[in-house]
């Protein structure tokens, strides 16, 4: 078994975005898809009301039905679409896109460049190995207008 240590780049990185990550505002959504490539289950979990309840169960959906256990976050977002894609080597590739970025066409046209995005991305990471992307999870998660 192989064990991944996080970089110090990495555990740097994360707490930077985390500081700058803004606040959560009352009608935000959040989303997440975990995936196992062991299994190559994948589970989603949309419209919670924080980042830290999407992942917890988006991890536990995954793993309660993948017999290794060893799901992760592949993607976490607020307010945006999602989509992960995966070939039959293991490769994956995710890709989020807000709902609400400038020049947007809404939650239909976030879903299409997250599924295109997931896709390219899988393929990016296949170098070597002419890979058969396919989108296996996609979710939005939508902000609450009252």
């Amino acid at each position: 078994m192989r064990v991944i240590q996080p970089s110090v780049h990495f555990l740097c990185t994360t707490a930077v975005i985390l500081a700058v990550w803004p606040a959560a505002a009352a009608n935000d959504s959040f989303g997440a898809i975990a995936y196992s490539t062991t299994s190559n289950r994948a589970a989603t979990a949309q419209s919670w009301r924080s980042s830290d309840e999407a992942g917890r169960l988006a991890l536990a959906d995954c793993n309660r039905g993948s017999p290794a256990k060893d799901c992760f976050i592949a993607a976490a977002f607020q307010n945006a679409c999602g989509a992960l894609a995966i070939d039959d080597h293991g490769t994956w590739g995710a890709w989020w896109k807000s709902q609400s970025e400038p020049g947007g066409a809404g939650v239909s046209a976030a879903l299409g460049v997250g599924r295109s995005r997931a896709r390219e991305q899988c393929r990016r990471y296949a170098a070597g190995h002419a890979a058969e992307c396919r989108v296996v999870a996609e979710l939005c998660a939508v902000a609450f207008h009252p």
